[in-house]
């Protein structure tokens, strides 16, 4: 698949070029970029001595924490992307998220080749390019600032990491090597990290106003998408920033609505609307108050309109698809019905669980294929099929679960386990994302 596409040049009248230093800037031609799993050798987190299922456990825990306090921390990523910033370019490692609005970088203030500084951690007095936000920024320091020196604090509602507010050249490189910089990029400069710090900063992908995407909304024109190769596998995920790379008019290709929950107060976060899952023998179905079950597919019968049509986050840092607890528990126990098994066994480990695990081995395993159905208006839903790898995950040779899990506060989450080996693609200017089954493998 071609990610060949051309992205317009820096001109003088783009908003967020400020400095004619960069008049003669050019985009490259293509811009796809590798996102490193946490677990693959090649990631700061990587640590030889886990087991799959010390990785497994890890994973979830992760995706829980990230359930219960609604951000990401440095650290709990489970992609990353290597970026520079400042000039000359310092390299970091950023954690790649959906469902995050905030580009935060680890930061220290030394002199130039100080013993004190670490290379861990950005730099701000090495670089010419940087610079602080000042106070009088309405749009970005609307909260507080250190009126002695005029810098702006970033006091994040999502209980984010803290830190002021910058402005930075930043370097972005692609797949095939090369590079190109973009000027006047707010960040924030976070200065609270603890000893053990793994150098990993955050990269949000949603529409917040210090997001990495705000920030490249004009050179990407609203565009980008993501490939994430399942759980296990030796290659690479990647982004793409910049034109679709598939047809979006095919018949391959879902188009769903993007909106926003009426209950999020992160207006930034990207959301679909979730009308039913179902597979051959059962549904649950989107009421008055969310989904509600179990209705046999069988039955006819309208859907029900909600106040609150998007309903479900998209969130690539959390690991499992959630629903809520009672929902939840009727979709897995007619799960157990179309497998013709109750479940026998619970996958336990440090103090992680799943509760729906079955006995099969990997030749005698079949299942009914689980599908998500997404309301686009009255008459009109699409649905995205989910394989076996998609809904199951084999904890042992001989035991596999559900990859589904219950939500603590009855949100719906998209995880990122049920978005592998799809093509996802963000078209912000239309309000749409978009599902392409695809082997990320080979992308």
């Amino acid at each position: 698949m071609s990610h060949l596409f051309t992205l317009s040049i820096f001109t003088l009248h783009v908003i967020i070029l400020l400095s004619s230093s960069y008049a003669k800037f050019t985009q490259p031609d293509t811009f796809t970029a590798e996102l490193i799993h946490r677990n693959s050798p090649n990631s700061p987190f990587f640590n030889a001595s886990e087991t799959s299922t010390d990785r497994l456990s890890n994973a979830l825990k992760r995706s829980a924490n990230r359930g219960i306090q609604s951000t990401l921390s440095p650290g709990d990523g489970n992609y990353v992307m290597k970026i520079g910033i400042g000039t000359p370019p310092t390299p970091l490692l950023v954690s790649i998220a959906s469902a995050t609005n905030i580009l935060w970088i680890p930061c220290q203030k030394c002199a130039p080749h100080s013993s004190s500084c670490t290379q861990k951690m950005f730099n701000s007095m090495a670089s010419s390019t940087y610079r602080n936000v000042p106070c009088n920024s309405q749009h970005f320091c609307s909260n507080s600032c250190y009126s002695s020196n005029d810098v702006c604090l970033h006091n994040c509602t999502e209980n984010c990491p803290t830190g002021t507010l910058g402005l930075e050249t930043i370097t972005l490189t692609s797949s095939t090597g090369r590079s190109f910089r973009v000027p006047e990029v707010n960040f924030v400069c976070g200065n609270h990290v603890g000893k053990n710090f793994a150098g990993v900063g955050i990269a949000g992908l949603g529409q917040g106003p210090v997001s990495l995407t705000s920030r490249l909304y004009n050179f990407i024109n609203g565009k980008f998408s993501y490939c994430l190769v399942p759980y296990n596998s030796k290659k690479t995920s990647k982004i793409t920033f910049g034109d679709l790379s598939f047809d979006a008019s095919s018949s391959e290709v879902i188009s769903l609505p993007l909106g926003q929950d009426s209950q999020d107060k992160n207006t930034g976060n990207y959301y679909i609307p979730l009308l039913s899952i179902r597979s051959e023998s059962y549904e649950l179905w989107r009421g008055l108050r969310g989904l509600r079950g179990p209705r046999l597919s069988e039955q006819s019968g309208n859907f029900l309109s909600s106040g609150n049509k998007f309903n479900m986050l998209i969130d690539t840092e959390t690991l499992f698809t959630r629903i809520p607890r009672e929902e939840f528990h009727y979709f897995a126990t007619y799960v157990s019905y179309d497998i013709s098994q109750d479940p026998s066994v619970e996958f336990f480990d440090k103090g992680v669980k799943l509760e729906y695990c079955y006995r099969y081995r990997e030749e005698e395993f079949k299942a009914k294929k689980i599908r998500m159905v997404f309301d686009i208006d009255l008459d009109n839903s699409r649905s995205i099929e989910l394989g076996i790898s998609n809904s199951f995950i084999r904890v042992s040779k001989d035991v596999i679960c559900l990859a589904f899990e219950a939500s603590s506060d009855d949100s719906f989450v998209l995880g990122s386990w049920q978005m592998m080996n799809y093509l996802v693609g963000f078209d912000l200017k239309q309000h749409t994302v978009y599902f392409q089954k695809t082997d990320c493998s080979n992308y």
